[in-house]
């Protein structure tokens, strides 16, 4: 192997590597579990108290005011399960809020 074939492959594992360092990085705390309700609905105790993405339809909202916490049911294949969507509420959008309404 030639030394600028040797400093080619160098060269794309070393960047190889870094976005893969960079991607597990960025993505560890935010990827979520994809399910539908179907599968959750089996086992909701294996489930309870983690985030993830779930695939069904929402229905009986209720939002309480002044905040952003949402609770629902979501629903898909007969199965229903009772969900909780918590957010806190910045100051910079309250100050929007107040700045708008007056």
């Amino acid at each position: 192997m030639s030394k600028k074939s040797a400093r080619a492959v160098l060269s794309a594992v070393v960047l190889l590597s870094v976005f893969s360092v960079v991607l597990y990085v960025t993505m560890r705390n935010s990827a979520q579990p994809y399910k539908h309700v179907d599968e959750v609905a089996g086992n909701q105790q294996a489930w309870y108290g983690r985030s993830m993405q779930l695939h069904g339809f929402a229905e009986d909202i209720q939002v309480r005011p002044s905040t952003l916490d949402y609770r629902f049911e979501v629903k898909n294949n007969g199965q229903v399960i009772r969900a909780l969507s918590l957010a806190l509420r910045s100051r910079s959008l309250d100050r929007a809020v107040k700045v708008r309404e007056s």
